[in-house]
């Protein structure tokens, strides 16, 4: 049986077909909003998921809050576990499925950011994930996801050629599927 995508995209060359889209620069002014949208305070319990390298969480726990980041990608996890140690904030790391958080109403606010929804191909799916972090939050607990509007984007060239400072080129190709509402990423090639 395949594996799903989203079970093996990101422990391969994810982070060179996106790292365009991770720029130090954008980091504190989406922090800044996940602390004002979550109504945020130091010593709050916040679930990051799906958190990759922890690109959120870490300055989140710099800020005070108890954060715990998961994701499905041990490479993330693991690159996560080294920029905790190298910033000296504590967050807890797991690597775990967003549809099966081991959790059990522990904490004040959760989000799922950087368009990290919508990777299921039944809508089953995704309800069994917004049901678990039902389950993960407190009573009144505070949710946030973002993600890409389909049809905003639908505007762009199906073709975008990205060029990094360290002279990656890369080609993105992908489609819309109108029906489910869905950007397709069909194929990436690094140059």
């Amino acid at each position: 049986m395949t594996r799903p995508w989203y079970e093996t995209f990101f422990d391969g060359d994810y982070q060179l077909v996106s790292r365009r889209h991770f720029a130090e620069v954008d980091t504190p002014r989406e922090v800044d909003a996940l602390w004002r949208l979550l109504a945020l305070a130091p010593g709050q319990r916040v679930l990051d998921t799906v958190c990759g390298f922890g690109r959120h969480a870490i300055p989140l726990a710099e800020r005070g809050c108890v954060v715990t980041g998961c994701d499905l990608s041990e490479r993330e996890i693991t690159r996560a576990r080294a920029a905790t140690a190298v910033s000296g904030a504590t967050v807890r790391w797991l690597r775990c499925d967003m549809r099966e958080l081991p959790f059990d109403g522990e904490f004040d606010a959760a989000f799922n950011a950087y368009t990290a929804w919508g990777y299921f191909e039944d809508d089953a799916e995704n309800l069994r994930a917004l049901k678990a972090f039902r389950r993960a939050l407190k009573l009144g607990g505070r949710f946030l996801f973002d993600f890409v509007n389909v049809y905003g984007i639908s505007r762009r060239a199906p073709r975008v050629w990205e060029a990094s400072d360290d002279g990656i080129v890369i080609l993105r190709e992908s489609r819309i599927d109108y029906r489910r509402g869905r950007r397709v990423v069909v194929g990436a090639l690094l140059c």
